[in-house]
């Protein structure tokens, strides 16, 4: 699994690649993956709800950076599936440090996941 800081870093180079991109050329980046949630485990079903409202917290204030440095056992304080919040770091450094908006969040208990949606309009 590629390291978080692998994934923001790789969103920076999208940044460039989209700035290069004609102006009025309209862009969207999509990073889909649950938040907290154990996968295939004895916890399975349980939502770390600390985690998720971190995650999105610093997220949408535009703390990538500060989350790429995330250790995989930090992640791992999410769950198993918490991996999956390496494809929003990608958007993240593709982002920079533009503040977004969480739109969304739920914790879901019948699909066993934290789920949220955050918007960056640029």
């Amino acid at each position: 699994m590629p390291l978080p800081q692998r994934l923001y870093q790789l969103g920076k180079v999208l940044r460039q690649v989209i700035a290069s991109r004609p102006q009025g050329e309209r862009i969207a980046i999509i990073g889909a993956g649950g938040i907290s949630h154990w996968v295939g485990t004895p916890e399975t079903g349980r939502i770390n709800v600390d985690f998720d409202d971190m995650f999105l917290e610093n997220s949408y204030k535009g703390r990538g950076e500060d989350l790429s440095e995330l250790t995989p056992e930090q992640i791992g304080e999410g769950g198993s599936g918490a991996h999956e919040v390496r494809n929003w770091l990608g958007v993240m450094g593709a982002m920079g440090d533009e503040s977004g908006e969480v739109v969304a969040y739920e914790p879901v208990v019948q699909w066993a996941t934290g789920c949220g949606a955050i918007l960056w309009k640029t």
